[in-house]
């Protein structure tokens, strides 16, 4: 049994993972938060943080007949101000069998802007004699912020859902009017709105989660969900043309989300790159690459294929990419 740590749930049942292009963005993004002072910060802007929550949940089971079932639980929730970038994994595996669920977050709020990412996967699989296996992935973010006067905001977000995987958002007037509601479940949906919002306080809320479960007979039947949004205010004009120098520092993955191969083209055109796992753990290592870049075909330096999940791909000093791994 292995696993690995996170966060607090999702209602509803679901079944595969992908990601967008905005990761490596937004993990720029995330070095950059992480210099604010994010108290002093907010303290003097307009748009002022009250609250957030954000939640990773995991688990994963094996049904044995007449024996102890394999079993893995996880969950890890954070209330704290500054940047949230955190995944977690559940895994269990009986003579063949496995089951496996993982699900991560990135999201920060800093005076001009809310941003936030996250993922789910679940698969199982099952050998005779066993019947049934089941693993599970879920992450939340909720926010809760005020604004003093009329505010411009310009809300942008991608949702998707595959197999049984769904994405929830919802963002309205804090127990009052509704402003955006979206439930997807086996497609994807990409939303750009801007509003003016009145002075009071404003809730954003976005969940994922899905159960991907094997059935004897039938077959296995994965889950898949992401989102990722950001909600900019007046003043922060500034902050992308930061960003996008800083995210010029990170490697790009195409697809992102992967299942068998994906093309990594290094930041500056030509240099090293190299894929690590979330334990920091060097898996590859590509020397001299050139501006076509490399494809990662999912192994590792003895050519052995690696586990689902999320792993990093450094180009040295700068930011790296977050890559999803699917089977």
């Amino acid at each position: 049994m292995r696993t690995r740590t996170s966060l607090e749930g999702i209602e509803g049942r679901s079944r595969r993972v992908s990601f967008f292009s905005v990761m490596s963005w937004h993990r720029a993004l995330a070095i950059l938060c992480a210099e604010l002072a994010f108290g002093a910060a907010l303290a003097n802007a307009d748009v002022v943080l009250v609250e957030q929550r954000r939640v990773l949940t995991t688990f994963a089971m094996i049904d044995i007949q007449g024996g102890e079932d394999p079993f893995c639980s996880e969950q890890r929730q954070s209330t704290e101000q500054g940047v949230y970038d955190d995944t977690e994994e559940c895994l269990v595996e009986h003579e063949g069998s496995q089951a496996y669920g993982t699900a991560s977050q990135l999201s920060y709020v800093t005076p001009q802007m809310l941003l936030a990412e996250g993922s789910m996967h679940a698969e199982a699989e099952v050998v005779a004699p066993i019947e049934f296996a089941e693993g599970f992935g879920s992450s939340e973010y909720e926010v809760v912020f005020y604004v003093d006067e009329p505010t411009e905001a310009h809300f942008q977000a991608s949702l998707f859902g595959e197999g049984d995987g769904v994405a929830n958002l919802v963002f309205r007037v804090r127990n009052g009017t509704t402003l955006i509601y979206r439930s997807l479940r086996n497609g994807s949906e990409n939303i750009d709105q801007e509003f003016l919002l009145e002075p009071g306080n404003y809730l954003l809320h976005f969940q994922i989660n899905g159960f991907g479960q094997a059935i004897g007979g039938q077959g296995s039947f994965p889950a898949n969900a992401s989102f990722s949004g950001s909600l900019l205010f007046p003043g922060a004009a500034s902050a992308p043309d930061r960003l996008a120098d800083a995210a010029a520092n990170a490697p790009r993955a195409l697809p992102n989300p992967m299942r068998d191969r994906t093309r990594i083209l290094p930041a500056a055109g030509r240099g090293e790159i190299s894929i690590v796992d979330l334990a920091g753990r060097v898996i590859r290592r590509y020397r001299s690459v050139g501006a076509a870049g490399i494809v990662w075909d999912a192994r590792d330096e003895n050519g052995r294929l690696v586990a689902p999940g999320i792993y990093l791909a450094s180009g040295g000093a700068g930011p790296a990419a977050r890559i999803v791994l699917l089977r």
